[in-house]
């Protein structure tokens, strides 16, 4: 028997590299499934439409903040004037008539109103008013008297120490001409405006984007389900003839199998028997050399006797339905002893289900194959064992052993064994994992009951 090392394990199928054929999902399934996928669509549309929203709304608010600064500016131009610029009371009390107004009602939260120097000449927080901050790059603005500026800011400098509560600010500063020389114009907006302006489109938006699912949803639904339906049906069909080919193999294999039994096999035995018979008689009569002929006649007639009926168990395994696996690995194993091979076989089927009782035969079968084709062995032994829940193959071999690797990239004419108990493994759902060297091949096949 084979000695071979465990180090050389190649796996050659394992349970998931298998068949597997997806079972038809029932309508609740179907349901579910269109229902989670319409609503991670409708997740990322939504996610996507506020992102849109949001920059439509902030666009939206920057115009409306330009408008708003125009009004302002009108209001505010034409009372800047020398009493203004010296701090007059009366002047600035002018001013918070034509501006707080404003500003109450299109939510301007300050107005700032700087001299091209950089002095503050009016604000609604009075407290700003008479302090002086550097302009910087906008006191080009200021002295143009001219073009609108929009940013988005946080309000952290020096002029915005009492509007340091609000988080974000949309600023439009614009330069004007008054009567007593240029200014520059600062309008805050709470940025709050952007995120309520969003919420109102996005809202709209959600509204058509639902309803478009739903009647997306209800038109796709009755499709759905007509199409699973005809899919079920075609399966179902698919399956029948399936069924029906393989009980038509089944049923053709058995009777070529029972005309060979009943025919060529019982007349090559009876044939045996006859010259059996008659090479008695002759060694009687003393003609020992056209005994010794007729006797190996008798020997070779048996020998395509034990051909035949390894071939009838190939054709239809009967022996698997009704004298278990034991009796047909023996079978099996008669051809290669008619070989002078020393065989041993040790089969617990006890329990086996008949899938697995096929399942085994077939990879112990293409096992011998190989060993009779191929490995030069002396030796071949068969053993099946069982654990709770699973049950374990295992042939062994003395012969001269192989290249895994090399037979199944490359296979040579004959040479597709290997392939073969791959995906005859693979398809049931079975490991099997093989060690080959020069002491010998050893197969074990590995699968959870059935």
């Amino acid at each position: 028997m084979s000695n071979v090392s465990q180090d050389g394990w190649v796996v050659l199928a394992a349970p998931q590299s298998g068949i597997r054929i997806g079972r038809i999902p029932s309508p609740r399934q179907v349901v579910l499934r269109m229902l989670a996928a319409a609503a991670v669509v409708s997740l990322l549309i939504g996610v996507m439409g506020f992102y849109v929203a949001t920059r439509l709304a902030e666009h939206d608010t920057l115009s409306e903040g330009i408008r708003i600064t125009d009004i302002l500016a009108s209001e505010i131009a034409p009372r800047v004037t020398t009493g203004l610029a010296q701090g007059n009371q009366d002047a600035i009390r002018d001013l918070d008539l034509g501006v707080l107004p404003a500003m109450n009602h299109y939510g301007v939260i300050r107005v700032k109103l700087f001299s091209d120097t950089g002095k503050v000449l009016y604000s609604d927080e009075h407290r700003l008013i008479g302090q002086e901050f550097p302009l910087g790059r906008l006191q080009s603005l200021a002295s143009s008297g001219g073009p609108v500026e929009t940013i988005i800011s946080n309000p952290t400098g020096d002029e915005d120490a009492y509007e340091r509560s609000v988080a974000r600010v949309i600023e439009v500063r614009q330069g004007l001409v008054g009567a007593s020389g240029r200014a520059l114009l600062e309008v805050y907006l709470d940025y709050n405006i952007v995120g309520e302006r969003a919420r109102e489109m996005w809202r709209a938006f959600l509204v058509l984007l639902v309803g478009s699912l739903a009647l997306l949803t209800a038109m796709v639904f009755p499709v759905a389900f007509q199409l699973l339906r005809r899919i079920g049906e075609g399966t179902r069909q698919r399956e029948a003839l399936l069924r029906n080919a393989v009980e038509a193999s089944d049923l053709e294999r058995r009777r070529i199998a029972a005309s060979l039994h009943d025919g060529p096999v019982q007349e090559l035995v009876g044939n045996t028997l006859a010259l059996s018979t008659a090479a008695a008689r002759l060694a009687g009569a003393g003609q020992a050399d056209a005994a010794a002929t007729v006797d190996g006649a008798a020997q070779a007639v048996r020998g395509t006797i034990g051909s035949l009926r390894t071939l009838l168990v190939d054709l239809y395994p009967a022996p698997l339905d009704e004298q278990g696996l034991s009796v047909a690995v023996d079978d099996l194993l008669a051809s290669l002893r008619s070989r002078g091979l020393v065989t041993t076989a040790a089969v617990d089927d006890e329990g086996l289900s008949a899938v697995d009782r096929r399942l085994a035969f077939r990879v112990t079968q293409e096992c011998l194959r190989n060993v009779a084709k191929h490995a030069r062995a002396t030796a071949v032994g068969v053993r099946l064992t069982q654990e709770p829940g699973s049950w374990q193959l295992t042939v062994s071999d003395n012969g001269h052993g192989f290249d895994v690797s090399q037979t199944m990239l490359t296979p040579t004419k004959g040479h597709y064994g290997v392939r073969i108990l791959s995906d005859i493994a693979a398809e049931a759902g079975a490991t099997l994992r093989v060690a080959s060297g020069s002491d010998g091949t050893c197969w074990e096949l590995r699968k959870d009951h059935a």
